[in-house]
């Protein structure tokens, strides 16, 4: 599937691109490559101004549309070949298609797995859609790991996908159950250990030692322990991507995953029984956080829980839902000052944004702190935001929870603030309410190493403040701006 782009030249722009460059425009406004510039400049139409064929020495005039084609290489279409197979679809535009991957389910064409693999699904699933697309991974998962993979629908998105991961934006989240309870001092920590093939498996990876084998980091933390049983459930983020690498890396701490026979790991029958009598490796890939490649929208795409890992992590979190945040924070490069909830509410998460319940004061305390009027759209609300150098987020990224009660909050994965911070203007933080204090000087404030101000609960719940008190507390975010 081939990818157009194109880029209406305005006025203002004339200044940093050399008088309209059609060169400069490419890079630096459209954000191709040098070799995507050299591809397309020997494809017939391949670079246009209002539809005419410039080179990349030509100078435009403002209100000119440029336009590149990136055409696809079909030589990749046959290593694929089409097969009728299951695929739940968890995300998907034009660049790109996310699924929930089974566990056993091969991800691409390999020995012994030649036509019942995702990637075989795939093709057969644009083959009788009639769309000519070629699906390439973003990272893939091993055969026994579960959750969300995604794949580019063009090489132009594969392409920007991997410099997302080069440059640490593109961050998967992991969950996992290991056997054994780690000791205080080594509750979070990170493991940075060569890996290489065991000589005596076709499989079997193991760590490298005398300066041999491929890089591998893997950080984890031990989020929510199951005393009786002996077992630790942990949160982790891997830095590479080697076969078997958060298996072989647990496993080298004396804490192998559960289900993990390969690495020293032990079945459980309650948890395989749920999976209709299959047993295999606690580890699911929870989530995936990244940018879309040519529109630069955050995304973050969740992968609920299959059936033998519900039911393990049910002994960590009894009487409590799983919860995700699965909207994205609200802000650009000129924020200034962020605030902070602690996890979204019912209606929040209903709604997909901010303070979405009707008798959450926020919206009304901001619009009085700023003597403007209420916004009541998604779009009024983010134009309000936006324009007053504000931002938007919440502490926790998920957690077990009841309804809306912070104080039931368990196993909590935080929102990765630095992200947003690295890029914007952001120097001051506000948290809303007490909760959100706790929380973030818990998680976060460590990480920021910026001291955040609590300021009282918008929430229905704090009825001792009335609004115009809250009005006057809450000033203190518009100084300075």
């Amino acid at each position: 599937m081939k990818k157009i782009l194109h880029y209406v030249l305005r006025a203002e722009d004339l200044a940093s691109t050399a008088g309209g460059l059609v060169n400069l425009i490419l890079r630096d406004r459209i954000a191709v490559t040098g070799h995507e510039i050299s591809h397309a400049k020997f494809t017939p139409g391949g670079i246009t101004a209002d539809g005419v064929p410039v080179t990349v020495k030509d100078r435009l005039r403002p209100g000119q549309d440029l336009r590149i084609v990136l055409e696809e290489d079909g030589a990749d279409e046959e290593k694929v070949p089409p097969a009728e197979g299951p695929l739940d679809i968890l995300y998907e535009d034009e660049d790109l298609v996310a699924v929930n991957k089974q566990a056993g389910t091969v991800v691409h064409p390999t020995h012994g797995h030649h036509t019942d693999t995702i990637a075989n699904f795939l093709a057969w699933h644009y083959r009788t859609e009639g769309e000519e697309t070629v699906c390439r991974i973003a990272g893939r998962l091993d055969r026994e790991t579960s959750g969300v993979l995604l794949f580019a629908k063009n090489r132009a998105a594969a392409g920007r996908l991997y410099r997302e991961r080069q440059d640490g934006e593109f961050v998967r989240t992991y969950l996992a159950v290991a056997e054994g309870l780690f000791p205080p001092e080594r509750r979070e920590g990170t493991v940075d250990l060569p890996l290489e093939k065991a000589p005596d498996s076709l499989v079997r990876q193991q760590v490298a030692e005398d300066g041999r084998g491929a890089s591998a980091l893997t950080r984890y933390r031990v989020t929510s322990e199951d005393a009786g049983r002996g077992l630790s459930l942990l949160s982790l983020h891997i830095d590479t991507g080697r076969t078997h690498q958060i298996r072989v890396h647990m496993a080298s701490l004396g804490h192998p995953l559960l289900g993990d026979s390969l690495y020293g790991g032990h079945g459980d029958a309650e948890i395989a029984a749920a999976a209709g009598g299959y047993s295999r490796t606690m580890l699911h890939a929870a989530s995936l956080s990244f940018r879309q490649p040519f529109t630069g929208e955050e995304l973050c795409i969740h992968a609920p829980f299959p059936p033998d890992f519900a039911a393990a992590y049910e002994r960590f979190a009894p009487g409590r839902q799983h919860l995700t945040h699965d909207f994205p924070p609200l802000w650009n490069s000129g924020s200034r000052t962020l605030i902070l909830g602690s996890f979204p509410s019912v209606k929040s998460r209903e709604d997909s944004f901010y303070y979405a319940h009707p008798q959450n004061r926020f919206w009304k305390v901001l619009a009085e702190v700023y003597g403007e009027p209420v916004p009541q759209t998604k779009q009024e609300k983010t134009c309000f935001v936006l324009s007053h150098g504000l931002a938007l987020w919440d502490v926790i990224e998920s957690c077990d929870i009841k309804g809306s009660q912070d104080s039931s909050i368990m196993n909590a994965e935080v929102t990765d603030l630095p992200r947003i911070l690295r890029k914007s203007r952001i120097d001051r933080i506000f948290v809303n309410g007490a909760a959100a204090y706790r929380l973030y000087e818990k998680y976060q404030e460590p990480v920021t190493g910026i001291r955040a101000v609590q300021l009282p609960s918008t929430s229905p719940a704090n009825a001792a403040w009335t609004q115009k008190k809250l009005a006057a507390a809450w000033a203190a975010v518009r100084c300075e701006q």
